[in-house]
């Protein structure tokens, strides 16, 4: 495949990368089974359209020639957006997580012709620097292996798959939930509050949106008591991103990330997330609060949300680049002479208002020198005094070369949009997209100019999410968009990121832990509860309350839902549900004589039994037959199944198990757990 193959890919961060010299090919099954025929290991790299370090290895590696023929005499290369398969991002994140100790974008990653890795990094220099090797002496180095070494390689690659895998289940024993517990949780995000700057302490600064959103529910609950230390971390947060250079003061909307301690010098991307996050938490606070600057705020970034980021059909664009000219943040920051020259008389007291300095309060992030050039950071709370100066500002802005805009609209992402618009007092808006959404059928995971692409992952619960707020017809659109995706995406563990039909690498994941975004399965409970659906939230969340208990200030949206939960059942805990285990084996059949057989055993709990009348559906196989091999009534039940696969080496299919267990006294719902199958001949 001696050539680039991106130029008709949907994601524009796949087409910035179509003119490089290296001969990428988008993820999916074709790009592996050349590397297997051929032999080859492949590279991976996974970033986004306004992902700097992901700009600036492209431009020092990929549009070089001489490293665009190491990798495509030696690698087979595929590109990934990781906004485009989340799945794909979070197996080999979990990968370089477990093998680094942390994480990031681009990742770069080298793999076995059957996927697993055995080398993860994230951005290289081209050269050597110090103990850090460069990008060419790293290609040589894994040709190197490769060719002498290839059989421990996979070796290890396949023993790491497996700890991927497992590590994805998210897997801990269940733990007691109580409401002393959702007071604990809230308490462990205060414990690296940074009460001079806001947000938490260290750098770089992200917008904490998940505890922010604990906190707002913690303070709008109905026995709120005195909870000033949940009310001084929302506040003091929001004061520092309101006056920080995080917050684009002449735009409206807020950037990624500040890379130092004080939200003062941002990376410049703006994602569609925060700004949607931001926006509620802002008009929430804003309203508990009765603060007219947080009200100010949210309707600053609503405006620029209307602006900058909406498509002719109302739904919302995902990012904005820091880069234009060929520069980080050009767009956005000002020297003294421009301001003078477009203020004039009032130029000093507003360059005294927002900390600008003739020799710039920008510095560059590697060196720490300053560029001459400055960011917008107010000293104090100005009340609007400079609305007219900020606006002769973006009318000179709009004259400079704009970043560039990640032009795809993702589902998710437009759920939060809808819900902070509604919340905000932006009903058209967030009713506009949403029907723009919903005139879609089936509904996709993203829209690409007038294509509609893709199945919808996890996150699309967001979505959900947004339309019972809306509520109305809304409500009952809600209801049908859960119910596909309970039907697949629920496994053993619950919910699940992705679907038997992603086809995710390392097995599919639970994504109990907030992120940049936060838990998709949190939201997942949240919609269960909105649709009164409390039997299935409480047991999905006794599923992960180990994790709850064990990590409160990384669960914060799972807290949120047990609040919920508290709330819409009248209780104070809850303890853990129950969880049957589903086993199947083996996960892979041989095909034997035409067939390929199966075992499937449901085990209940300790003093609960399985149910009679199990039953499974099995699709993808034909001429099943199913045998009960223990039969219902006690704590095990097993089927044995096998069918005939439809022609080819390998393939998939998929097993719907319907069962129900109980004690002697009473019975969870009956489940529905969706099982991916697997053979080969």
């Amino acid at each position: 495949m001696s050539k680039n193959r991106l130029s008709d890919a949907a994601s524009p961060y796949l087409r910035q990368h179509a003119d490089n010299p290296v001969w990428w090919q988008p993820w999916g099954d074709e790009a592996f089974r050349q590397a297997q025929g051929e032999g080859k290991p492949v590279f991976l790299s996974i970033g986004y359209s306004a992902c700097h370090w992901c700009h600036v290895m492209e431009h020092e590696s990929f549009e070089d020639p001489a490293v665009a023929a190491l990798l495509n005499e030696h690698f087979v290369c595929i590109k990934v957006d990781r906004e485009e398969r989340p799945d794909v991002d979070e197996a080999y994140m979990t990968a370089l997580q477990l093998t680094r100790g942390g994480g990031g974008w681009p990742l770069s990653a080298f793999l076995t012709p059957t996927g697993e890795p055995f080398f993860l990094g994230t951005y290289f220099p081209p050269e050597d620097r110090a103990d850090y090797p460069g990008f060419r002496s790293l290609l040589h180095s894994v040709i190197r292996a490769w060719t002498q070494e290839r059989a421990s390689l996979e070796a290890a690659a396949k023993e790491l798959a497996r700890a991927v895998e497992e590590a994805n289940r998210m897997t801990l024993p269940p733990s007691a939930l109580t409401a002393d517990g959702t007071e604990e949780a809230v308490r462990a995000t205060l414990s690296r509050f940074d009460r001079e700057q806001g947000g938490f302490l260290g750098s770089p600064k992200f917008p904490p949106h998940s505890a922010l959103l604990l906190h707002l529910d913690w303070l709008e609950g109905s026995d709120a008591g005195d909870r000033s230390d949940s009310r001084e971390f929302v506040e003091r947060t929001l004061e520092g991103m309101m006056l920080g250079g995080i917050r684009d003061h002449v735009g409206g909307g807020f950037h990624r990330y500040s890379t130092d301690g004080e939200w003062h010098l941002p990376h410049f991307e703006k994602m569609l997330y925060d700004n949607a996050l931001l926006l509620e938490a802002y008009a929430r606070a804003g309203r508990i609060f009765e603060r007219q600057d947080f009200r100010e705020v949210a309707e600053e970034t609503a405006q620029f949300l209307a602006r900058e980021m909406t498509a002719p059909d109302g739904t919302l664009y995902s990012a904005i680049d820091a880069d234009s000219e060929g520069s980080e943040g050009a767009f956005y920051v000002w020297t003294t002479a421009e301001v003078r020259q477009t203020l004039g008389d009032a130029a000093e007291q507003f360059i005294n208002a927002y900390g600008i300095a003739d020799e710039g309060n920008f510095r560059e992030e590697a060196t720490g020198h300053r560029t001459g050039a400055n960011v917008l950071h107010a000293q104090e709370p100005l009340g609007g005094r400079f609305h007219k100066e900020l606006e002769a500002l973006r009318s000179v802005r709009e004259t400079r070369v704009r970043p560039a805009l990640d032009d795809k609209r993702l589902i998710a992402w437009n759920g939060l949009a809808i819900r902070a618009l509604g919340v905000a007092g932006h009903g058209d808006a967030a009713r506009r997209c949403a029907d723009a959404w919903l005139s879609h059928d089936p509904l996709p995971h993203q829209l690409s100019g007038d294509r509609a692409l893709g199945v919808p992952f996890l996150d699309a619960a967001y979505f959900v999410h947004a339309l019972v707020a809306l509520g109305g017809s809304y409500a009952d659109a809600a209801r049908d968009v859960y119910a596909t995706l309970s039907q697949r995406l629920r496994d053993e563990a619950g919910w699940t990121l992705s679907a038997a039909e992603h086809n995710a690498p390392l097995g599919r994941s639970v994504p109990v832990l907030d992120s940049a975004l936060p838990s998709a399965y949190g939201y997942a409970v949240l919609c269960s509860l909105a649709l009164d659906e409390v039997e299935t939230a409480s047991r999905d969340l006794g599923r992960v309350s180990g994790w709850m208990v064990k990590a409160p200030s990384a669960t914060a949206t799972l807290w949120r839902a047990f609040l919920a939960l508290s709330q819409a059942g009248g209780v104070a805990s809850a303890g853990p549900a129950p969880i049957p285990k589903v086993i199947l084996f083996p996960k892979t059949a041989e095909v034997t004589e035409g067939r390929a057989e199966y075992t499937v055993t449901v085990e209940a709990p300790e003093g609960w039994h399985v149910q009679a009348g199990v039953s499974l559906e099995v699709d993808g196989l034909s001429g099943v037959e199913v045998d009960h091999v223990a039969e219902s009534g006690g704590q095990q039940a097993s089927l044995k199944f096998s069918g005939e696969p439809p022609p080819g080496e390998e393939g998939e299919a998929r097993a719907l198990l319907r069962f129900q267990v109980c004690t002697d006294r009473e019975c969870l719902p009956a489940e529905e757990v969706e099982i991916p199958l697997a053979w080969r001949r």
